[in-house]
């Protein structure tokens, strides 16, 4: 079954004028390359533990009273 790509805002046209006008700004512009497997990984459980925490300290500061 074929992916539903609709929502992708860079697609074709868009994609290739920002190239533009960022190759207008920097010629030597690179864009950084995507990000391995591995590092994708590692940044969504960072994400996952920052959200995990926030959760903690706000039940944590409700049950104490602070909010």
């Amino acid at each position: 079954m074929a992916r539903h790509r609709l929502g992708n805002p860079m697609r074709g046209e868009a994609r290739r004028a920002l190239r533009k006008r960022l190759r207008k700004q920097d010629p030597d512009f690179r864009p950084p390359p995507p990000a391995t497997p591995r590092e994708a990984r590692r940044e969504m459980l960072l994400m996952a533990a920052a959200f995990c925490a926030v959760i903690a300290l706000g039940a944590l500061a409700i049950g104490s009273g602070i909010l």
